[in-house]
């Protein structure tokens, strides 16, 4: 049914000019050349750039062959023992990836409209030989990220192309996730949902009282049938009662399945967003409109519906609508969605985020607060109950720069490379250095085999390697309103931090150089003692002094700068031709260099 699909849809774009074409996948758009150099006097640092890069490299393998090309359709990942592509991991992890290659980057997006069923469900996993696995929805963390790397395709037509097959590919998921896993359809299938169980993902032994013949609640929101809907493997979450006895234990007590979900919900606030987002790069502003109220729609509703304001967080029901009390991570999975509101994030990150004893621990972001007594920190297990994820430090980022959280990414970054350093002598020597899919929340140590590799977890290494590009290098973002009021346009971020605490080796000033490769452009970022150099193709654009992050334009034009740290006050100098300006600074400020004023800041709360 998946190859019908793919063969109806490359039927409707046939005819326009592409770069390429891979049998048994379509089309292949034009893309940008892309790459990244850096060079740092922090031997410590570098080594831990290098070796993730290599790394990353080592994830990349051929779904297809191609009878034109010795390397077929190359496909980034998940890495370390997961040799295939998910849907909550990869399209993010692609689009990170797009600075360093953008033609895998556009790879890890298409493998999944090209795979597409004809009722509208996208594959949960793809493997390679790009076969589509339905056992479970997995996470929709797509939406965005492919709208994302638009921003690599250098040909109109075939911008338009990809944003036509994206635009079809979100708007057929929507419709399937509301004719699926609304009230009716969930409590008309007997099995609670699991039309896309199989003997290798068996459903849940459990029976809603919505089947059984009593009154299902119904709130307006889209259903979830268990913890393979997010990715969450084997998290206690669902308990009343959880079993810390032994790894993978089912819960003593457990709420009624099947669960009123927000994270399910939130997969259709992001495909009505993006569709939004879509419209608008087309200049329709009928549809822009349109999709934007569609989406607050369903946000609004969750918002109704499970946020407890006295929590400051969301809380799912369950089938007999009991609130699920289970204090979770994931609003910053629905920060990434956009689905909360800014009063909302705030909320969330002032009282649960910067709390020491619920997620801001010595390694930050466990999937439940420690203080819940569902909190579980399972060694050497794949388990969302306790542990900091590779993929939370991934998602956190677009989290919280969405709602202006800027010097929060900082300080997440610094935790994460100091933990990776200081583990198994890897700050001397970066062959000793592990990206593993989990870190001990309190030890700071990553997983260890034998249940995992010791190293090449795409998510942990594609999340440090953002964080550094963050702090020391050029970010490439693309226009996106929603993002902050520096981001209607497509934008660089050029950043400079420098922190002894990752340093220890060296002495004396912090030199680097970090470059991006963007087509026949080259963007470099030259840190010197306390100032950074912002060029582009050698011409210099500005001087800054190091602890701010400046917005530019492609052009290299000043857009704004944002207090990326957690200095109180910080007086930034900046130079651009013959004008200098002293402009301070509080953590989260973006600065508008146009009007000279603040035109957004999210509160900052110290960790606490």
């Amino acid at each position: 049914r998946w190859r019908m699909a793919t063969l109806h849809m490359n039927t409707l774009i046939i005819g326009l000019v592409f770069s390429g074409y891979v049998v048994g996948f379509g089309p292949q758009y034009s893309v940008l050349d892309t790459g990244v150099s850096f060079t740092s006097t922090d031997a410590s640092l570098q080594g831990l750039v290098d070796h993730a890069q290599a790394q990353c490299l080592n994830n990349i393998h051929p779904f297809l062959p191609n009878e034109t090309s010795v390397n077929g359709l190359l496909v980034l990942e998940e890495g370390a023992q997961f040799h295939a592509a998910w849907l909550e991991t990869q399209p993010m992890g692609g689009a990170m990836y797009a600075a360093r290659n953008a033609r895998v980057a556009i790879n890890n997006i298409l493998i999944f409209p090209r795979t597409q069923r004809e009722d509208g469900a996208l594959a949960g996993q793809v493997n390679p030989g790009l076969r589509p696995e339905f056992a479970a929805i997995q996470g929709l963390f797509f939406a965005a990220p492919a709208v994302d790397v638009v921003e690599y395709i250098n040909d109109t037509r075939d911008r338009n192309a990809y944003l036509d097959e994206v635009a079809t590919t979100l708007l057929r998921y929507d419709q399937w996730l509301w004719q699926t896993r609304n009230t009716s359809a969930i409590c008309q299938q007997h099995s609670i949902g699991c039309t896309e169980c199989s003997q290798r993902h068996p459903c849940p032994p459990h029976r809603s009282s919505c089947c059984t013949g009593g009154v299902p609640p119904d709130r307006g929101l889209l259903w979830s049938v268990g913890v393979a809907d997010s990715g969450e493997d084997s998290s206690t979450r669902f308990c009343i009662v959880a079993n810390h006895s032994v790894p993978y234990a089912p819960c003593v007590k457990s709420y009624e399945y099947p669960i009123q979900s927000a994270g399910v919900t939130s997969y259709s606030y992001a495909c009505r967003a993006e569709l939004a987002r879509i419209a608008s790069l087309r200049g329709d502003k009928n549809s822009t409109a349109k999709w934007r109220v569609a989406a607050t729609q369903v946000a609004a509703n969750v918002k109704r519906q499970l946020w407890i304001s006295e929590w400051h967080s969301i809380f799912n029901r369950d089938a007999n609508d009991s609130v699920i009390t289970t204090l979770v991570h994931d609003s910053l999975r629905y920060m990434w969605q956009g689905m909360l509101d800014v009063d909302m994030a705030h909320a969330f990150v002032a009282n649960h985020l910067m709390n020491r004893s619920e997620f801001w621990t010595p390694a930050p972001l466990p999937s439940i607060s420690l203080s819940d007594p569902r909190y579980n920190a399972l060694k050497n297990a794949n388990s969302w109950s306790g542990r900091p994820m590779g993929l939370t430090y991934q998602r956190a980022i677009r989290a919280l720069e969405r709602y202006g959280h800027h010097a929060e990414v900082t300080m997440l970054g610094l935790a994460l490379t100091s933990a990776i350093l200081d583990f198994d002598d890897c700050r001397e020597n970066s062959t000793h250095c592990h990206f593993t899919l989990e870190i001990d929340p309190m030890t700071r140590q990553p997983m260890a085999p034998p249940w995992a590799p010791k190293d090449g977890y795409g998510p942990m290494l594609l999340a440090f390697l953002e964080y550094t590009a963050l702090r020391v290098g050029v970010v490439l973002r693309s226009a996106d309103p929603s993002m902050g009021p520096l981001r209607t346009e497509t934008t660089l971020l050029w950043s400079a931090v420098c922190d002894t605490a990752i340093s220890k080796r060296n002495t004396g000033p912090l030199n680097s150089v970090y470059s991006q490769k963007l087509g026949n452009t080259t963007y470099s970022l030259e840190i010197s003692g306390s100032e950074f150099t912002a060029r582009v193709n050698d011409v210099e654009k500005f001087r800054c002094t190091v602890g701010a992050r400046v917005v530019t334009t492609l052009n290299g034009d000043l857009v704004g700068l944002v207090g990326i740290t957690a200095n109180s006050l910080a007086t930034v100098t900046l130079s651009s031709g013959s004008v200098v300006s002293n402009i301070t600074l509080r953590p989260n400020d973006e600065y508008d260099a146009v009007t000279r004023t603040v035109v957004r800041t999210a509160p900052f709360t110290s960790p606490f």
